[in-house]
């Protein structure tokens, strides 16, 4: 009776573990999406390597780069006052300058614009 027991009370602690496991994946998961929804200053300026290199800033740098291709594909983008090819756009409350050479995109943080109140 002991021997079919065990291969079930492995089973159930195999079973557990991968929970466990999915679990601390999905936390970590909804924690980089928290992170990644506020936009870090840090990842738009000068950057030491390692900096630049972090996966947290190259997935935000990719985020605001498709927002830019996006606001400028529905014409919500407009030149900016320094010129040379730079346009702007606000995204959720922050004005983003961005520079296009080619195909690529690299875009900085400009303000922070305060929302308006009716």
């Amino acid at each position: 009776m002991t021997t079919r027991l065990q291969p079930k009370r492995r089973q159930w602690l195999l079973a557990m573990m991968i929970l466990l496991v999915l679990a601390g994946a999905s936390a970590r998961l909804m924690a980089l999406e928290v992170d990644l929804a506020v936009l870090d200053p840090v990842c738009f300026g000068r950057q030491a390597p390692e900096q630049a290199a972090s996966q947290r800033c190259q997935v935000q740098q990719k985020r605001v780069a498709d927002a830019a291709k996006a606001a400028e594909a529905r014409g919500e983008t407009t030149e900016s006052a320094v010129g040379f090819g730079v346009f702007e756009f606000l995204l959720e409350g922050t004005r983003i300058a961005c520079l296009r050479a080619g195909t690529e995109i690299k875009c900085l943080l400009a303000d922070t614009v305060a929302p308006s109140r009716p």
